[in-house]
């Protein structure tokens, strides 16, 4: 049903622009009215608690939600015109593929899991600062920004009129409008001048630092490892002290228990050891499930033999049946068609045989096809008494001999072929007729392609109709049911509105979207409901890894159902998982993350507080036992095979493979680099890159002691081999130091960290202090 409320529902693009313009001039009038009742903007006008405070400036909760909406609005705009620029050039007949940037546009994170919060304060600190450095951006630095943004192909009035459309959404005219958007872009422009300002000399990579860089990748090293395990120290810690437990709590009570995401290595997952005793945000998911192989063995029946052998007619071409000599010497097959089943050269029987054994059959088995007739070399069993030459001489010279002579009767047999060519050929120009004749019946033959039998591929050919129908049938069923549930979610959306403007509590979901039983019975799918799930629990589900395909944008579900756009309750959607499942999916509920009490918590807290204790014994007892091992100057296994009380059992103790410090990650089909990420060696445990950086660095003969990341274990270490000297790995990288793969993506992620590190300390001297945890989702 076209309604309005249908569109509403379904958060069209027109919709959301309108919204972003009503809002939009809700904040130009919004201040007016509020300076006029005594407040202003920068100062504290009722609208929150102060959020951030730095030097020369602060924002509290309104100012920072308004800065949001505002950088949506700018966001938005930014994108309307790139996107007009680019329809302009595709409707010139420019391929887009081939588009060229003059500009980059303005990197403006919009949501909260991309920090959008962070990023506004930080815009006006930097933008504030720029001013007081004597920075300026124009009205006509911004218009050329956006003419080249839009690849000079929007004009000025282009440009006005689409900022007027919104203006006139908003009803605040276009003249203000206008303004207000262009003063977004002056700020957004002086803080990303001035930042530039500071990082553009982080782009040159000094010789050093691209040495350090290659080593990280072609210095190679294998590490005998001994796991101390940090929990064969609980017992061993005391019980804390009331005020130990409250102040630890407090450290850690607003954290949510999540792994530490990795971002300079490839980002790798590892275990965090930093506890969390915050509850995170849950979801509760409905899902009917639609099973693609079940649905195949149903349809497998209806596959005629009529059909099958009308689709092999049509795709005999998909079956042509492989020529068995692209393998070599068909000897090698046996009866049963099976690569070395028979005898020969390559049958079962040699392949225990000597070199010298081998050479001497083969040599006498190429003998037999060849047409030498007396010429071919004598074939008599070696006899008993000593020779002056050994087998493999023997076989060498039969080897040679035959080639010789295969290679004189060659040259004698096209020497006759050309004299008989030349005596016939008056006898060919005469009879054309009966040689054509003779080739036309010669080139079926040759041309004729081997066909698999029908009989042999029928049950694959079956195998695939019913696949093909199986996906059409379930497309069908799946769109059908989710039209289905999409207008009784209407429905329900539309009572909500209503419920809303008469100020009255919002109605029940109706049973058709709150009880799918029915449904599934009806149609046969599998019912399936994943209660108080958190999105790393999600995560970890073959369900929460599927990806939506009706939503803007895809992904998979463990990532969707947490945005903070994320979907209305009770709206369905379609996902799909790897082996072609589709799944009809429906959020029913959404419990908000919260911070528990002491006393709810406290078994948790204590259990977490003796880890970070004996993670501090086990490495102290590393270090202890790390140094004797050392002073004895031997191996870390003979330490421990000759203790009478070994830290270690000798079988724990092993040789990792051999490892960089980074290796190569996963390529995506249309990455331009090849990823790096910190290895993994077996048989180490969550090696961080600490432990590695530390192993790299280990002396002959020494052996260390360190934590691994989540800090379960202290390894002790040993350098075993070191693949290659340090003047070979110099000599190497004078080679191909500026062209080797990985190259690339260090000097990249060099230069951000920089930037990073740049980022942090001018935020630092700014005085910057969050009153809360900025970009807080719960």
């Amino acid at each position: 049903m076209a309604t309005p409320l249908t569109a509403l529902s379904k958060y069209t693009g027109v919709f959301m622009a309108v919204l972003c313009a009503v809002l939009m001039f809700t904040f130009v009038l919004g201040d007016s009215i509020s300076n006029m009742m005594g407040g202003g903007p920068g100062g504290s006008t009722g609208g929150g608690d102060t959020v951030a405070i730095w030097d020369g400036g602060q924002i509290n909760e309104r100012q920072l939600a308004d800065a949001v909406i505002h950088r949506n609005i700018l966001a938005q705009f930014q994108q309307s015109v790139e996107q007009a620029g680019a329809l302009a050039a595709r409707d010139a007949g420019v391929d887009l593929e081939y588009l060229q940037r003059s500009v980059q546009p303005l990197q403006l994170p919009r949501t909260r899991e991309q920090g959008v919060e962070r990023s506004v304060v930080t815009t006006k600190i930097f933008a504030q600062k720029a001013r007081e450095a004597g920075m300026v951006v124009s009205d006509e630095m911004i218009i050329s920004y956006l003419r080249a943004l839009g690849f000079e192909r929007v004009s000025n009035d282009q440009m006005r009129e689409i900022l007027t459309r919104m203006g006139r959404g908003s009803g605040g005219g276009g003249r203000a409008t206008i303004g207000f958007v262009f003063d977004l872009l002056r700020e957004a422009m002086l803080a990303n001048n001035y930042l530039s300002s500071h990082t553009f000399a982080f782009r040159t990579i000094l010789p050093e630092e691209r040495w350090e860089d290659w080593k990280k990748v072609n210095e190679r090293i294998v590490v005998e490892a001994a796991p101390v395990k940090t929990a064969a120290f609980i017992d061993e810690v005391p019980e804390p002290s009331e005020e130990e437990l409250v102040a630890f709590y407090e450290e850690h009570r607003d954290r949510q228990p999540l792994p530490d995401l990795l971002r300079g290595y490839g980002n790798l997952e590892l275990p965090s050891p930093t506890p969390g005793f915050a509850v995170p945000p849950r979801v509760r998911v409905t899902y009917l499930k639609a099973d693609f192989n079940a649905v195949v063995d149903s349809l497998m029946g209806e596959v005629t033999d009529e059909e099958i052998a009308a689709y092999y007619e049509a795709n005999k071409e998909s079956f042509v049946e492989a020529d068995r000599a692209l393998f070599g010497d068909e000897s090698g097959f046996g009866d049963d068609g099976e690569f070395g089943s028979g005898g020969g050269v390559f049958g079962p029987d040699n392949l225990l045989q000597s070199d010298e054994a081998m050479q001497e059959e083969a040599a006498v088995e190429d003998e037999g096809p060849l047409p030498f007739g007396d010429n071919a070399p004598d074939q008599e069993e070696p006899a008993d008494e000593p020779a002056d030459k050994d087998a493999s001489e023997e076989a060498a010279d039969k080897t040679e001999q035959v080639v010789d002579e295969s290679t004189e009767a060659v040259e004698e047999e096209e020497e006759e072929e050309e004299e008989a060519t030349a005596d016939t050929a008056p006898a060919t120009e005469e009879a054309p007729e009966a040689d054509s004749a003779e080739e036309a019946a010669e080139e079926p033959a040759a041309d004729a392609k081997p066909y698999q039998p029908l009989e042999e591929v029928a049950d694959e050919i079956r195998q695939r109709l019913a696949t093909e129908r199986a996906a059409e049938r379930m497309q069908e069923k799946v769109n059908r049911i989710k039209l289905q549930l999409d207008d009784q979610f209407v429905e329900y959306f539309d009572a909500i509105l209503v419920a809303q403007e008469n100020g009255e509590e919002a109605p029940a979901a109706p049973d058709s979207l709150a009880n799918l039983q029915p449904l599934a019975e009806q149609e046969q799918l599998e019912l399936t409901e994943v209660d108080q799930a958190s999105q790393l629990q999600l995560r970890e589900t073959d369900f929460g890894r599927t990806v939506a395909t009706d939503l803007t944008p895809s992904g998979p579900i463990w990532f969707l159902a947490f945005r903070s756009e994320g979907l209305d309750l009770y709206q369905p959607f379609v996902s799909y998982d790897i082996d072609g499942n589709r799944y009809i999916c429906l959020i029913t509920e959404r419990y908000e993350g919260e911070t528990p009490k002491l006393e709810d918590v406290r078994e948790q807290v204590v259990a977490a507080w003796k880890r970070v204790q004996a993670a501090e014994l086990s490495e102290k007892k590393a270090e202890e036992v790390a140094a004797q091992i050392t002073e004895s100057g031997k191996t870390i296994a003979d330490y421990f095979a000759q203790a009478d009380e070994p830290l270690v059992p000798v079988a724990d103790v092993q040789e990792t493979d051999t490892f960089s410090l980074l290796s190569l990650g996963r390529i995506a089909p249309n990455a331009r680099q090849v990823p790096l990420r910190l290895s993994q060696p077996e048989p180490l445990v969550a090696a961080g890159p600490e432990l590695l950086e530390a192993a790299f660095g280990i002396e002959p003969g020494e052996v260390i002691a360190h934590l691994n990341h989540d800090h379960s274990i202290a390894y002790l270490l040993r350098i075993a081999q070191r693949i290659g000297t340090e003047d070979e790995l110099r000599s190497n990288f004078i080679r191909d130091g500026d062209r080797w793969v990985g190259a690339g993506p260090l000097m990249q992620a060099r230069a951000q960290n920089k930037i990073s590190a740049l980022l942090g300390d001018l935020l630092e001297g700014s005085g910057l202090d969050w009153t809360r945890l900025p970009d807080r989702t719960e």
